[in-house]
């Protein structure tokens, strides 16, 4: 799953990756997550958690353009961190041999640049500030479920200074290019990735193109749900559980469908497309299918209530009951009950029918979307976070 970075006035954002990978978790066997919000302050949070002096390798990570946005002369930022991260590597025996004042000095700059990495109101501290109100840790619970993982790439710390998203799209771009790969996309990535292969800079595999559908919209209408925005990381691990079965026919109908569109995963259209699909094809089978089930719940409950209930047998035969009571005052009783137990027998029938037919619903139309259906009630029965 690769998505593009987002951002909140409190910094980066995860808030997306979130929700697109409870949707991915739903559909999938298992996540990889690319996504450079995440990637960044998880590396740069387990980073300075480590060595408050990794805040130094960021800087020096940094564009000189990049620097001035955080209001730094890179030409006297760039000295300072070559110089601190000299001292820093330096053994103990040099450093006494430097003088008091320069050695003091160089102190006191590392003093400054830990209680800036772990300090209240640290970079630490911010890091897990953005994290936790991105809801960061529900993908932590989904890792620790072994679910998930989140992708640290290369480029996060490598050497290729103010070209981090070239690179991650770079990357991406040669990941399409393998049939076997299910690549989830958000809709920016896919188009700068439909810009790519526009520009001849590289071609998309048809099969990986058509994985990449199937996990579009499969994720797509999953996200439809009227329980989904609401459901917790919890509740996500927990349905995919219980309805591992109903999703391998779910699977399989989604590639009959995505079989039927006529643009590609990274098609400026393809959300368009999809959500008409949803619109014309999925929602109004859903309806149809929840009615069935509705019906033959209904049927069943009605026809064990009616076998089984003294009242309803009373009710209608209370008139030939009647008739046996009471033959001598009522000479026309035959044909009564001749009509009473028919209307009896018709009634029985009818309820039979009724239940036959729900049930013959409830089995044979649109196994594949039974899933979103039992997802749906799935979902709705837990908790929100």
């Amino acid at each position: 799953m690769a998505t593009t970075p987002a951002s909140t006035q409190e910094g980066l954002s995860v808030l997306e990756d979130v929700r697109l990978t409870r949707a991915a978790l739903l559909y999938a066997d298992r996540v990889e997550l690319w996504s450079p919000a995440a990637s960044f302050i998880a590396v740069m949070a387990a980073g300075v958690q480590q060595d408050p002096l990794t805040l130094l390798e960021a800087l020096d990570q940094m564009s000189d353009e990049q620097l001035r946005n955080f209001k730094a002369d890179p030409d006297q930022l760039r000295p300072m961190v070559r110089e601190v991260r000299r001292w820093s590597q330096m053994p103990r025996s040099e450093r006494r041999g430097v003088p008091v004042a320069q050695r003091k000095a160089f102190e006191a700059a590392t003093g400054s640049i830990v209680e800036m990495a772990r300090g209240e109101s640290s970079v630490l501290s911010n890091l897990d500030d953005q994290w936790r109100a991105g809801g960061g840790t529900e993908l932590n619970e989904a890792a620790e479920a072994g679910l998930l993982d989140i992708r640290y790439p290369q480029w996060i710390t490598g050497a290729n200074s103010g070209r981090h998203m070239e690179a991650y799209v770079e990357e991406l771009r040669e990941l399409i290019a393998v049939p076997s790969k299910h690549v989830l996309f958000d809709e920016q990535m896919a188009r700068l990735l439909a810009s790519f292969e526009k520009e001849g800079r590289g071609q998309a595999s048809p099969q990986a193109l058509a994985n990449a559908a199937d996990a579009g919209a499969g994720t797509h209408f999953i996200e439809r749900l009227s329980a989904f925005p609401d459901a917790s990381m919890t509740s996500v691990l927990e349905a995919r559980l219980e309805l591992a079965d109903e999703l391998i026919h779910y699977r399989r109908g989604i590639a009959e469908v995505t079989k039927r569109l006529s643009v590609d995963a990274i098609d400026p259209g393809f959300d368009a497309e999809v959500q008409r699909v949803w619109r014309t094809d999925v929602e109004p089978a859903l309806v149809d299918l929840r009615n069935a089930v509705g019906g033959s719940r209904i049927a069943r409950e009605t026809a064990g209530a009616l076998a089984g209930d003294k009242s309803f047998v009373g009710a209608v035969l209370g008139v030939p009951s009647l008739w046996f009571g009471l033959p001598a005052f009522a000479p026309e009783a035959p044909d009564a009950l001749a009509i009473a137990t028919s209307i009896a027998a018709a009634a029985v029938a009818s309820v039979r029918a009724v239940q036959t037919r729900s049930e013959r619903l409830e089995a044979a139309p649109r196994r594949d979307l039974l899933y979103l259906l039992s997802l749906d009630k799935q979902l709705a029965t837990r908790p929100s976070p």
